[in-house]
Order: C-alpha cells, then structure tokens, then sequence
C-alpha cells in the first residue's frame, strides 16, 4: 500500500544538510485503521577513505497506532500500538568480487528462485549427466554420435580445453557489435511420438548482437529488430509459439573462466562435414556453476537451469563447429522435460576485424512440456521446434545527424 506523507525537516545552517527528518501520515488511512505512522530519522556525518562525507541514518525512530473501529466518532484512541526503535553504526565501504563474464553468462539476481525451493545441488541430485554413461547407451539418446570412434584414454583432454578455452576467450576480446539477417521457423508440435506440426509461422528480422564496454569489461546483449529498427523480441508469442535467442554465447562453457565449473569427456573423434573433430562432452556442476539457461514467463517469472552437452571441435583449429545442449535435469516446476539446442557455428571474416569470428549459423531449438490436465485427470505433452538460420553478418554501426535549428 502507498501512502502520501508530510513532514518536518532540520536542516543544518552552516552546510544545508538535513539532520533530523519526521515524517506523519498526510491522512489517517481508514481501510487499515491506521491512524497514526511516525517516522523520525536522525543524519550523522560519515566520512570513508577516499569518499566524500555522507550523511547516513544514525538512529530511526518508528512508532504506529491502529485505532479501534470508532476512532473517528468518539475520539477513542485506545487500540493497538507498535514502536521500533533502530541504532546504526560502524559504516564502511562494502565490496563485491565479480568475475567478468558475458550477458547471458552473468550469475542469477537476487531474487532467483531455485529450483522447486531448494539448493541447486540437492535439486540437481539424482540427476544422471549423459557424460557418465557408456557410449552404447549414449549414442541413442543422441543418434548424431552413432559415427563416433571413441577415445581410448582421456588423455588428450587437457591439451583440447586449454586450446578450446584459448578460442573462446578470443571471441569475447575480439567481438564487436554486429547485424545478421534472420530467419525463424515457429511450430507447434501435437506432443505424441516425434510430433505432428500443427501450427507454423515464419518470420524474419534483424538480429543484433551488441557489446556494451564497462568499467570491468564488457556485456553482450542480443536483440532482434525490424526493417524499420523497432525492437522485435517477442515475435509470436501471442501466437502461441516460443521465443528462443542467446546463440552467440553457446561456447562460452568452454571460456577459462567457466571451465572449471563443468565436468568435460573426451568421447573419441568424429567426421562432420569435411572437418576431422573432437568430441567432447560438458556437464555443469551443481553448487559450482554460475552460467545459467533462463527461461522467462510473461508475468516476469524466471527459470535458471543448468545445463549438459557435446561440443564437436574442429582439429584443425580448435574452433567449437556445433553445440548441443540438454537440460542436466527435467523441471518439473514449470513442466518442462525437454529442452534441446543445437547450434552449428560458422567462420564470419571482416575486414576491419583482425580474427575471424565464429557465429551462429543454424539453430534448432526443441522444447517438450509435461502436464497433468486436472479435468481429465491424465498428462498431457506440448511441444515446440524453433528453426533459425543467420546470414549476412557485418558490423552494425548507427549513424547520427546533427541538425542545428534556426529560430
């Protein structure tokens, strides 16, 4: 509940701060019978190294008074009164260690709600990374690893992260802000079996990735826009389709800052393409990751969930060339049992860029929901499939012209 407020103020002549403020209701509040609310806060100087001096709350003073039903008519004021009285002391700077890392990298806000209430690695528990299982049960929960020829020893797995990390760490200190030509493919699918489409859109759009220095080093951001440069993210969502995006930073598990968060396999060696590969599976580890998948409902309701993948890696150049990831475990708090990205990157050369970049070319997205229809008291599946392809990528610069107006 708000409410407006008057007051008085003291303030100190010989430098125009305030050193005492009370506040009172501007009108008793009748809907919660409150009848009085005063607020009395005594400033005091504080002065930290290197700071100008501030004026901070030394003491507060609150009291309150809940009058019965008929204050109002008889004047009676015996109902029910609060007081709290607070004292500060001791001010000091207060300082955070960050480790810098990309947008969709950043460790979750304050309010992030762990999974069904409770810490990630009990949530996480029971949960059975596809790293740890037998390559025969492997390659049919993933059928694109039915070609793998698989590494005898892990021996070669440490010279592959260091090179690999080594790329990823390059792309972040090289990328600069760029524009792709996008197009999407929305579908529903019936739920049942591999699914039937039933409902399909396609769009297409700008799609943006923009990187914004700071003090500490540098966010990205990714957007979509339209022809006419209006902002676009939440394209067919009142359709009744799913919004996917965040692809650029698809190997950022593999960056040395994240690396030790994750548990890697070397799987053995793939022929992909015309390009020899290392396969490399990653599991993030619960009570250590810090890189999250967020999903986001329309009422501003956030997911963040970890993740598990396989990484094919080009011997050639140590470059990640494709990307598949899976939920490390099913949630159940929102119904989702399936979530699956399958990112094929590309080289991008500029001119005016010294390194070549590597970028999303084709994604595939697939979302399962599991429900439980009270009505007809059975489960019931819904799922989605997001198609992008990127072309086209260049660098995006906004020009700006000055106009001087005569009057």
């Amino acid at each position: 509940m708000t409410m407006l407020v008057q007051g008085i103020a003291w303030i100190d002549k010989s430098n125009f701060q305030i050193v005492r403020l009370r506040t009172d209701l501007l009108a008793p509040r009748r809907e919660i019978k409150l009848y009085r609310l005063t607020s009395t806060v005594t400033f005091s100087e504080v002065q930290l190294s290197a700071v100008t001096p501030l004026w901070l709350p030394s003491s507060l003073n609150v009291s309150a008074q809940f009058a019965p039903p008929d204050i109002l008519q008889t004047g009676n004021i015996y109902g029910l009164a609060f007081r709290n009285e607070h004292h500060y002391s001791d001010y000091q700077t207060y300082r955070v260690s960050v480790k810098m890392a990309p947008e969709a990298a950043k460790p979750p806000p304050a309010h992030y709600v762990e999974p069904a209430g409770i810490s990630d690695q009990l949530y996480y528990a029971n949960a059975h990374p596809y790293l740890d299982q037998p390559l025969e049960t492997l390659d049919k929960q993933i059928p694109e690893l039915k070609k793998l020829r698989p590494a005898t020893d892990q021996q070669a797995l440490p010279g592959i992260l260091e090179k690999t990390a080594a790329n990823a760490d390059g792309f972040f200190h090289h990328i600069v802000d760029l524009i792709a030509s996008e197009k999407i493919t929305q579908e529903r699918l019936n739920g049942i079996g591999i699914g039937i489409v039933t409902a399909s859109e396609q769009v297409r759009d700008n799609y943006l990735i923009l990187r914004h220095a700071t003090d500490l080093g540098a966010d990205i951001v990714e957007y979509r826009m339209d022809s006419q440069g209006n902002r676009m993210d939440q394209i067919g969502l009142t359709k009744g389709y799913l919004v996917t995006l965040g692809f650029a930073l698809s190997c950022n598990y593999f960056s040395s800052a994240f690396q030790p968060e994750s548990k890697f396999r070397y799987l053995g060696d793939q022929r992909l393409g015309s390009r020899d590969t290392f396969v490399v599976a990653i599991a993030q580890q619960p009570g250590k990751a810090t890189l999250y998948v967020t999903m986001a409902g329309q009422k501003g309701t956030r997911v963040y969930m970890l993740m598990q993948g396989i990484a094919w890696v080009d011997k050639s150049n140590f470059q990640v060339v494709r990307m598949r990831t899976d939920l490390l475990a099913p949630h159940s708090e929102i119904g989702l049992d399936q979530q699956t990205t399958d990112v094929t990157l590309g080289k991008v050369q500029l001119l005016d860029v010294a390194s070549p970049l590597w970028l999303p070319s084709d994604v595939k997205v697939y979302l399962r929901f599991k429900a439980f229809d009270w009505d007809h008291h059975q489960f019931y599946e819904q799922t989605y499939r997001n198609k992008h392809h990127y072309t086209d990528y260049r660098r995006y610069r906004v020009s700006v012209k000055m106009v001087s107006q005569n009057h």
